[in-house]
């Protein structure tokens, strides 16, 4: 490149202002050792902050998932397809007792799964107040529990019952997402019957 520069017919002195200018560009480009050295430590801070936090959360996971062992329910909740151990905890933890509610339409509002609230001017209408506006983390866990349940399978879905219903759903023109919702309502209405009867998970 230096080569081609001198020989440039514009003349020597312009080749070198040229030569010069790019030394200039060069050098500016020129990694910063220090500061790559500085970047770097600063780096591995943030990795052992990362997995420090990351320590933490395995160990809570842990102590909350033994927890949840020694609960009767934790157990009834495995039984069915598509609930696994973070899930189970997940709906023990925040339903805690099932006897709070009178209903299924009681526990539904709790997961604001039911209909919107309604709301006209002033008037507020006191029926469903809750309605999406209730667990979050037990509609997570809902909503997961039900996509692992209609995943297919070798031997087809996980969960044949939530399946079934969810393809329901879909013949009917709903959207993926809005049957998901529907059958994670449907999961509800059998973990309400489940709890309370304290009877295992069958399909239909």
């Amino acid at each position: 490149m230096l080569n081609l520069l001198l020989s440039n017919r514009r003349g020597r002195a312009w080749n070198e202002t040229k030569r010069k200018q790019l030394l200039e560009i060069a050098r500016h480009s020129l990694p910063d050792l220090h500061g790559i050295e500085a970047q770097k430590a600063v780096l591995r801070s943030y990795i052992h902050l990362l997995q420090t936090y990351q320590d933490c959360m395995d160990d809570l996971l842990r102590s909350m998932q033994s927890l949840a062992e020694s609960i009767e329910t934790y157990a009834l909740l495995r039984t069915i397809p598509g609930v696994g151990p973070l899930t189970a905890a997940m709906l023990v933890a925040e339903i805690g007792d099932i006897k709070r509610f009178p209903s299924v339409k009681q526990l539904t509002a709790f997961a604001g799964l039911d209909s919107a609230v309604h709301e006209s001017g002033t008037f507020k209408s006191k029926k469903n107040r809750i309605s999406k506006r209730g667990s979050s983390y037990l509609r997570t866990a809902l909503y997961q529990a039900t996509v692992a349940g209609i995943s297919k399978q070798i031997h087809g879905p996980r969960n044949s019952t939530l399946f079934q219903f969810y393809q329901q759903k879909r013949s009917e023109g709903k959207p993926a997402k809005v049957a998901i919702v529907a059958t994670s309502h449907k999961l509800l209405r059998i973990i309400f019957g489940m709890w309370n009867s304290g009877s295992a998970f069958q399909a239909n």
